[in-house]
Protein backbone atom coordinates (compact mmCIF):
# COMPACT_ATOMS: atom_id res chain seq x y z
CA UNK A 1 0.00 0.00 0.00
CA UNK A 2 3.03 2.48 0.80
CA UNK A 3 4.51 1.81 -2.52
CA UNK A 4 1.57 2.38 -4.46
CA UNK A 5 0.67 5.84 -2.50
CA UNK A 6 4.59 6.68 -3.28
CA UNK A 7 4.38 5.69 -7.40
CA UNK A 8 1.28 8.20 -7.26
CA UNK A 9 2.83 10.46 -5.29
CA UNK A 10 5.91 10.76 -7.83
CA UNK A 11 3.73 10.75 -11.00
CA UNK A 12 1.84 13.57 -9.80
CA UNK A 13 4.83 15.58 -8.91
CA UNK A 14 6.04 14.67 -12.31
CA UNK A 15 3.19 15.67 -14.13
CA UNK A 16 2.14 19.09 -12.10
CA UNK A 17 5.99 20.33 -13.00
CA UNK A 18 4.86 19.91 -16.82
CA UNK A 19 1.91 21.78 -16.37
CA UNK A 20 3.38 24.53 -14.44
CA UNK A 21 6.01 24.92 -17.29
CA UNK A 22 3.43 24.58 -19.82
CA UNK A 23 1.75 27.26 -18.10
CA UNK A 24 4.38 29.54 -18.13
CA UNK A 25 5.32 29.26 -21.51
CA UNK A 26 1.66 29.62 -22.65
CA UNK A 27 1.78 33.27 -20.91
CA UNK A 28 4.67 34.13 -22.48
CA UNK A 29 3.13 33.87 -25.85
CA UNK A 30 -0.08 35.48 -24.54
CA UNK A 31 -2.53 32.00 -25.11
CA UNK A 32 -4.95 32.80 -22.61
CA UNK A 33 -7.36 30.26 -23.33
CA UNK A 34 -4.88 27.79 -22.89
CA UNK A 35 -3.93 28.92 -19.97
CA UNK A 36 -7.45 28.64 -18.57
CA UNK A 37 -7.57 24.55 -19.82
CA UNK A 38 -4.47 24.32 -17.96
CA UNK A 39 -5.54 25.33 -15.19
CA UNK A 40 -8.42 22.84 -15.35
CA UNK A 41 -6.19 19.95 -15.61
CA UNK A 42 -4.15 21.44 -12.80
CA UNK A 43 -7.51 21.07 -10.53
CA UNK A 44 -7.75 17.49 -11.72
CA UNK A 45 -3.97 16.86 -10.39
CA UNK A 46 -4.80 18.50 -7.56
CA UNK A 47 -8.21 16.37 -6.89
CA UNK A 48 -6.09 13.17 -7.65
CA UNK A 49 -3.32 13.70 -5.70
CA UNK A 50 -5.90 14.27 -2.81
CA UNK A 51 -7.39 10.93 -3.22
CA UNK A 52 -4.28 9.66 -2.96
CA UNK A 53 -2.81 11.31 0.05
CA UNK A 54 -6.19 10.61 1.59
CA UNK A 55 -4.66 7.03 2.92
CA UNK A 56 -1.97 8.82 4.92
CA UNK A 57 -2.59 11.28 7.43
CA UNK A 58 0.32 13.90 7.19
CA UNK A 59 0.59 13.86 3.93
CA UNK A 60 -3.36 14.59 3.94
CA UNK A 61 -2.22 17.57 5.96
CA UNK A 62 0.24 18.99 3.44
CA UNK A 63 -2.02 18.54 0.38
CA UNK A 64 -4.80 19.98 1.88
CA UNK A 65 -2.49 23.16 2.15
CA UNK A 66 -1.56 22.72 -1.37
CA UNK A 67 -5.26 22.17 -2.61
CA UNK A 68 -5.62 25.55 -0.84
CA UNK A 69 -3.25 27.27 -3.63
CA UNK A 70 -4.93 25.75 -6.83
CA UNK A 71 -8.14 26.98 -5.82
CA UNK A 72 -6.60 30.38 -5.17
CA UNK A 73 -5.18 29.96 -8.61
CA UNK A 74 -8.32 29.18 -10.02
CA UNK A 75 -9.94 32.18 -8.32
CA UNK A 76 -7.09 34.85 -9.59
CA UNK A 77 -8.24 34.38 -13.32
CA UNK A 78 -6.01 34.24 -16.58
CA UNK A 79 -5.52 38.04 -16.34
CA UNK A 80 -3.38 37.73 -13.18
CA UNK A 81 -0.91 36.20 -15.17
CA UNK A 82 2.19 36.93 -13.22
CA UNK A 83 0.47 36.15 -10.00
CA UNK A 84 -0.64 32.70 -11.52
CA UNK A 85 3.40 31.72 -12.93
CA UNK A 86 4.78 33.22 -9.08
CA UNK A 87 2.17 30.98 -7.39
CA UNK A 88 2.93 28.07 -8.69
CA UNK A 89 6.36 27.73 -8.90
CA UNK A 90 6.33 29.34 -5.25
CA UNK A 91 4.63 26.52 -3.85
CA UNK A 92 5.02 23.76 -6.34
CA UNK A 93 8.22 23.58 -8.24
CA UNK A 94 10.47 24.91 -5.79
CA UNK A 95 9.03 23.78 -3.02
CA UNK A 96 9.37 20.00 -4.14
CA UNK A 97 12.90 20.59 -5.84
CA UNK A 98 13.77 21.74 -2.15
CA UNK A 99 12.37 18.72 -0.83
CA UNK A 100 13.91 16.01 -3.06
CA UNK A 101 15.61 14.47 0.08
CA UNK A 102 12.62 14.05 1.72
CA UNK A 103 10.70 11.90 -0.96
CA UNK A 104 14.30 10.07 -1.22
CA UNK A 105 13.77 9.21 2.40
CA UNK A 106 10.02 8.51 1.96
CA UNK A 107 10.94 5.99 -0.62
CA UNK A 108 13.61 4.30 1.54
CA UNK A 109 11.26 4.15 5.03
CA UNK A 110 8.12 3.53 3.06
CA UNK A 111 6.12 4.89 5.94
CA UNK A 112 6.12 8.77 6.59
CA UNK A 113 4.80 10.61 3.27
CA UNK A 114 7.34 13.62 2.57
CA UNK A 115 6.69 17.33 4.49
CA UNK A 116 6.26 20.19 2.55
CA UNK A 117 8.14 23.20 4.02
CA UNK A 118 5.95 26.10 2.32
CA UNK A 119 6.52 29.33 3.79
CA UNK A 120 3.81 32.19 4.44
CA UNK A 121 2.54 34.13 1.19
CA UNK A 122 3.03 37.69 2.14
CA UNK A 123 0.42 40.83 1.38
CA UNK A 124 1.14 41.53 -2.30
CA UNK A 125 1.57 45.50 -2.57
CA UNK A 126 2.97 48.02 -5.32
CA UNK A 127 6.14 48.89 -2.78
CA UNK A 128 7.33 45.25 -2.37
CA UNK A 129 6.31 43.76 -5.36
CA UNK A 130 6.68 46.03 -8.61
CA UNK A 131 9.77 47.35 -10.23
CA UNK A 132 8.60 51.23 -11.48
CA UNK A 133 6.11 51.85 -13.76
CA UNK A 134 3.86 49.24 -14.18
CA UNK A 135 0.71 50.77 -14.64
CA UNK A 136 -0.63 53.22 -17.19
CA UNK A 137 -1.47 56.99 -15.53
CA UNK A 138 -3.01 59.58 -16.43
CA UNK A 139 -1.15 63.07 -16.77
CA UNK A 140 -2.55 66.65 -17.33
CA UNK A 141 -1.46 67.94 -20.83
CA UNK A 142 1.08 70.83 -20.46
CA UNK A 143 3.14 72.30 -18.23
CA UNK A 144 2.10 74.07 -15.01
CA UNK A 145 4.62 76.68 -15.04
CA UNK A 146 4.90 79.85 -12.32
CA UNK A 147 2.01 82.07 -12.17
CA UNK A 148 2.85 85.05 -13.58
CA UNK A 149 1.98 88.79 -13.36
CA UNK A 150 -1.27 89.63 -14.96
CA UNK A 151 -1.26 93.52 -15.64
CA UNK A 152 1.75 94.81 -17.45
CA UNK A 153 2.83 98.28 -17.43
CA UNK A 154 3.15 98.70 -21.05
CA UNK A 155 -0.48 98.78 -21.05
CA UNK A 156 -1.33 101.98 -19.37
CA UNK A 157 1.41 103.11 -22.05
CA UNK A 158 0.73 104.28 -26.11
CA UNK A 159 2.60 101.88 -28.59
CA UNK A 160 4.42 102.45 -31.48
CA UNK A 161 7.27 101.67 -33.26
CA UNK A 162 10.94 103.24 -34.70
CA UNK A 163 13.38 102.69 -36.91
CA UNK A 164 17.19 103.00 -36.04
CA UNK A 165 18.92 103.06 -32.88
CA UNK A 166 17.00 105.92 -30.52
CA UNK A 167 13.82 107.98 -31.01
CA UNK A 168 14.50 111.67 -30.97
CA UNK A 169 11.74 114.25 -29.61
CA UNK A 170 11.20 117.94 -28.87
CA UNK A 171 9.88 119.71 -25.82
CA UNK A 172 9.22 122.79 -24.62
CA UNK A 173 11.84 123.35 -21.87
CA UNK A 174 10.54 127.04 -20.84
CA UNK A 175 10.55 130.51 -22.28
CA UNK A 176 9.99 134.44 -21.83
CA UNK A 177 6.85 136.94 -22.62
CA UNK A 178 3.36 135.46 -24.05
CA UNK A 179 0.16 137.59 -25.06
CA UNK A 180 -1.30 140.81 -23.88
CA UNK A 181 -4.12 143.18 -24.69
CA UNK A 182 -2.65 145.95 -27.19
CA UNK A 183 -4.53 149.01 -27.82
CA UNK A 184 -5.10 150.88 -31.19
CA UNK A 185 -1.26 151.22 -32.74
CA UNK A 186 0.56 149.67 -29.81
CA UNK A 187 3.49 147.29 -30.00
CA UNK A 188 2.43 143.86 -30.02
CA UNK A 189 4.56 141.76 -26.75
CA UNK A 190 6.99 139.25 -27.90
CA UNK A 191 7.00 136.10 -26.97
CA UNK A 192 10.03 133.23 -27.38
CA UNK A 193 9.89 129.85 -26.24
CA UNK A 194 12.51 127.17 -25.16
CA UNK A 195 12.73 123.92 -27.05
CA UNK A 196 14.84 121.12 -26.29
CA UNK A 197 15.76 117.81 -28.19
CA UNK A 198 15.57 114.66 -26.11
CA UNK A 199 16.50 111.12 -27.34
CA UNK A 200 15.64 108.06 -26.09
CA UNK A 201 17.52 105.03 -27.13
CA UNK A 202 16.15 101.70 -27.36
CA UNK A 203 17.70 99.36 -24.90
CA UNK A 204 17.73 95.49 -25.17
CA UNK A 205 15.80 93.38 -22.88
CA UNK A 206 16.89 89.41 -23.64
CA UNK A 207 17.97 86.44 -22.06
CA UNK A 208 18.67 82.72 -23.35
CA UNK A 209 17.89 79.23 -22.01
CA UNK A 210 20.17 76.16 -23.16
CA UNK A 211 18.37 72.85 -23.19
CA UNK A 212 18.90 69.16 -25.51
CA UNK A 213 17.69 68.38 -28.72
CA UNK A 214 16.01 65.28 -26.89
CA UNK A 215 14.27 67.46 -24.06
CA UNK A 216 12.62 69.06 -27.26
CA UNK A 217 11.64 66.51 -29.38
CA UNK A 218 10.49 64.04 -26.33
CA UNK A 219 8.41 66.31 -23.70
CA UNK A 220 5.28 67.42 -24.91
CA UNK A 221 4.84 71.00 -24.61
CA UNK A 222 8.23 72.16 -23.47
CA UNK A 223 8.32 74.43 -26.58
CA UNK A 224 5.59 76.18 -25.54
CA UNK A 225 6.38 76.09 -22.15
CA UNK A 226 9.39 77.59 -23.06
CA UNK A 227 8.18 80.34 -25.12
CA UNK A 228 5.68 81.42 -22.81
CA UNK A 229 8.04 81.89 -19.25
CA UNK A 230 10.76 83.15 -21.33
CA UNK A 231 8.83 85.94 -22.80
CA UNK A 232 7.33 86.73 -19.13
CA UNK A 233 10.91 86.87 -17.73
CA UNK A 234 11.77 89.31 -20.13
CA UNK A 235 8.09 91.32 -19.60
CA UNK A 236 9.26 91.33 -15.78
CA UNK A 237 12.30 92.90 -16.66
CA UNK A 238 10.24 95.50 -19.04
CA UNK A 239 7.54 96.33 -16.51
CA UNK A 240 10.71 97.61 -14.20
CA UNK A 241 12.77 99.36 -16.68
CA UNK A 242 9.75 101.40 -17.47
CA UNK A 243 8.59 101.88 -14.17
CA UNK A 244 12.11 102.55 -12.24
CA UNK A 245 15.17 102.35 -14.73
CA UNK A 246 17.66 104.64 -14.43
CA UNK A 247 18.56 105.31 -17.58
CA UNK A 248 22.32 104.98 -16.46
CA UNK A 249 24.56 101.45 -15.78
CA UNK A 250 26.24 98.80 -17.09
CA UNK A 251 24.68 97.90 -19.33
CA UNK A 252 22.54 100.56 -19.60
CA UNK A 253 19.45 100.75 -18.72
CA UNK A 254 15.92 102.74 -19.87
CA UNK A 255 15.20 105.95 -18.21
CA UNK A 256 11.84 105.15 -16.78
CA UNK A 257 8.81 106.74 -15.83
CA UNK A 258 9.71 107.54 -11.92
CA UNK A 259 13.24 108.33 -12.68
CA UNK A 260 12.88 111.99 -14.34
CA UNK A 261 13.53 115.21 -12.95
CA UNK A 262 9.80 116.32 -13.90
CA UNK A 263 7.97 113.83 -11.91
CA UNK A 264 5.96 115.16 -9.47
CA UNK A 265 5.92 113.75 -5.51
CA UNK A 266 4.65 114.91 -2.49
CA UNK A 267 6.96 118.53 -2.09
CA UNK A 268 4.16 119.17 -4.53
CA UNK A 269 1.13 118.82 -2.91
CA UNK A 270 -1.23 121.92 -2.04
CA UNK A 271 -3.61 120.12 0.43
CA UNK A 272 -2.63 120.28 4.00
CA UNK A 273 -4.19 120.66 7.78
CA UNK A 274 -5.59 116.84 7.48
CA UNK A 275 -6.92 114.99 9.97
CA UNK A 276 -6.34 111.42 10.39
CA UNK A 277 -5.53 111.53 6.46
CA UNK A 278 -5.53 107.83 4.93
CA UNK A 279 -4.65 106.65 1.50
CA UNK A 280 -7.13 107.87 -0.46
CA UNK A 281 -6.52 110.97 0.64
CA UNK A 282 -2.91 110.47 -0.58
CA UNK A 283 -4.42 109.75 -4.34
CA UNK A 284 -7.05 112.65 -3.98
CA UNK A 285 -3.75 114.93 -2.85
CA UNK A 286 -1.89 113.82 -6.45
CA UNK A 287 -4.83 114.36 -8.62
CA UNK A 288 -4.82 118.03 -7.31
CA UNK A 289 -0.90 118.65 -7.67
CA UNK A 290 -1.65 117.29 -11.34
CA UNK A 291 -4.71 119.44 -11.58
CA UNK A 292 -2.40 122.79 -11.10
CA UNK A 293 0.08 121.85 -13.67
CA UNK A 294 -2.99 121.60 -16.08
CA UNK A 295 -3.13 118.07 -16.27
CA UNK A 296 -6.43 115.23 -15.55
CA UNK A 297 -5.14 111.97 -14.32
CA UNK A 298 -6.47 109.03 -16.03
CA UNK A 299 -4.12 106.51 -14.32
CA UNK A 300 -4.16 105.41 -10.98
CA UNK A 301 -1.41 102.22 -10.33
CA UNK A 302 -1.54 100.52 -7.24
CA UNK A 303 -0.40 97.01 -5.69
CA UNK A 304 -3.16 95.05 -5.32
CA UNK A 305 -2.42 95.19 -1.41
CA UNK A 306 -3.26 98.88 -1.19
CA UNK A 307 -6.49 98.38 -3.21
CA UNK A 308 -7.11 95.53 -0.68
CA UNK A 309 -6.32 98.22 2.09
CA UNK A 310 -8.70 100.86 0.76
CA UNK A 311 -11.35 98.85 0.14
CA UNK A 312 -11.91 98.25 3.77
CA UNK A 313 -11.13 101.73 4.95
CA UNK A 314 -14.05 102.98 7.57
CA UNK A 315 -15.42 106.47 8.41
CA UNK A 316 -15.36 107.15 12.16
CA UNK A 317 -19.04 105.85 12.03
CA UNK A 318 -17.80 101.93 11.04
CA UNK A 319 -19.41 102.79 7.68
CA UNK A 320 -16.86 102.44 4.85
CA UNK A 321 -16.05 104.93 2.38
CA UNK A 322 -18.39 106.60 0.82
CA UNK A 323 -15.76 108.18 -1.71
CA UNK A 324 -14.78 104.93 -3.47
CA UNK A 325 -17.01 103.03 -6.13
CA UNK A 326 -16.36 99.59 -7.50
CA UNK A 327 -17.66 98.84 -11.26
CA UNK A 328 -19.77 95.74 -12.00
CA UNK A 329 -17.21 93.42 -12.19
CA UNK A 330 -15.68 94.18 -9.00
CA UNK A 331 -12.46 96.67 -9.71
CA UNK A 332 -12.07 100.01 -7.41
CA UNK A 333 -12.88 103.73 -8.19
CA UNK A 334 -11.44 106.22 -7.40
CA UNK A 335 -11.86 110.09 -8.31
CA UNK A 336 -13.90 108.34 -11.57
CA UNK A 337 -10.86 106.80 -12.57
CA UNK A 338 -10.39 102.81 -12.60
CA UNK A 339 -7.57 101.64 -10.54
CA UNK A 340 -5.15 99.70 -12.28
CA UNK A 341 -3.66 96.72 -10.13
CA UNK A 342 -0.01 95.61 -10.82
CA UNK A 343 2.50 94.12 -8.74
CA UNK A 344 4.93 95.77 -10.81
CA UNK A 345 4.25 98.48 -8.49
CA UNK A 346 5.94 97.83 -5.03
CA UNK A 347 3.08 98.07 -1.64
CA UNK A 348 2.91 101.51 -0.53
CA UNK A 349 3.97 103.33 -2.73
CA UNK A 350 1.52 104.33 -6.16
CA UNK A 351 1.87 106.42 -9.11
CA UNK A 352 -1.00 108.68 -10.52
CA UNK A 353 -0.96 110.66 -14.40
CA UNK A 354 -2.35 111.91 -17.48
CA UNK A 355 -0.39 108.67 -18.85
CA UNK A 356 -2.29 109.28 -22.47
CA UNK A 357 -0.10 112.80 -22.62
CA UNK A 358 2.49 111.33 -20.53
CA UNK A 359 4.69 108.96 -21.83
CA UNK A 360 4.49 106.33 -25.02
CA UNK A 361 6.86 103.25 -25.48
CA UNK A 362 8.16 102.32 -28.91
CA UNK A 363 9.56 99.19 -29.93
CA UNK A 364 12.57 98.91 -32.49
CA UNK A 365 12.41 94.76 -32.17
CA UNK A 366 9.13 93.17 -30.76
CA UNK A 367 9.19 90.64 -28.54
CA UNK A 368 10.71 87.49 -30.53
CA UNK A 369 11.84 83.81 -29.55
CA UNK A 370 14.20 82.16 -32.01
CA UNK A 371 15.95 78.42 -31.30
CA UNK A 372 19.21 78.02 -32.52
CA UNK A 373 21.60 74.39 -33.03
CA UNK A 374 24.43 76.88 -33.94
CA UNK A 375 25.50 78.05 -30.66
CA UNK A 376 28.98 77.49 -28.95
CA UNK A 377 29.58 73.54 -28.56
CA UNK A 378 25.83 72.93 -29.30
CA UNK A 379 26.17 70.90 -32.17
CA UNK A 380 28.39 68.46 -31.06
CA UNK A 381 26.57 68.38 -27.54
CA UNK A 382 22.66 68.33 -29.44
CA UNK A 383 21.76 71.01 -27.61
CA UNK A 384 19.11 74.09 -28.60
CA UNK A 385 19.64 77.22 -27.10
CA UNK A 386 16.42 79.60 -26.83
CA UNK A 387 16.97 83.45 -27.29
CA UNK A 388 14.08 85.57 -26.43
CA UNK A 389 14.21 88.98 -26.47
CA UNK A 390 13.09 92.53 -27.24
CA UNK A 391 14.22 96.31 -27.59
CA UNK A 392 12.45 99.47 -26.94
CA UNK A 393 12.47 103.07 -25.71
CA UNK A 394 10.74 104.91 -23.97
CA UNK A 395 9.36 108.65 -24.67
CA UNK A 396 8.31 111.00 -21.52
CA UNK A 397 7.33 114.36 -23.08
CA UNK A 398 5.80 115.56 -20.19
CA UNK A 399 7.24 114.22 -17.19
CA UNK A 400 5.63 116.17 -14.92
CA UNK A 401 2.17 114.48 -16.51
CA UNK A 402 3.15 111.97 -13.44
CA UNK A 403 3.20 112.06 -10.14
CA UNK A 404 4.92 109.17 -7.84
CA UNK A 405 5.74 108.67 -4.26
CA UNK A 406 4.84 106.41 -0.98
CA UNK A 407 1.66 107.06 0.76
CA UNK A 408 3.05 107.82 4.27
CA UNK A 409 5.46 110.77 2.51
CA UNK A 410 1.75 111.93 0.77
CA UNK A 411 -0.04 111.67 4.12
CA UNK A 412 2.59 113.00 6.13
CA UNK A 413 2.59 116.48 3.31
CA UNK A 414 -1.42 116.59 3.83
CA UNK A 415 -1.56 116.00 7.71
Amino acid sequence: MENKIEEQVKNLSTEVKNKIAEVEKNLKEGNEGRVKELRGEIETLANKWQEAASKNEEAQKQLDELSTKFEKLKREGAGAAKAHTMTAQEFLLKEMEKDEEAFKAFRENKRNAPKMAYKAAGTMTFGTNTTGVVVDRTYLPGISGDVRRRNRVRQILGQGTMTGDALQYVVQSGGEGGANNVDEGGTKPATDKDIVLKSAPARKIAHHIRISDELLNDLPAISSFLTFQGSQDVYDKEDQQLLFGSGTGTPTQLEGLTARSGVLDATDVSISGLTAAQKVDAIIAACSALAAQEYMPDTIMLNPQDVYDIMLLKASDNDYLQRINFTTDGRLVIKGIVVFETTAMAAGNFLVGEMSRAAQMFQREGLSVRFFDQDQDNAVKNLITVVIEERIALAVPYEDAIFYDSFADVINAVS
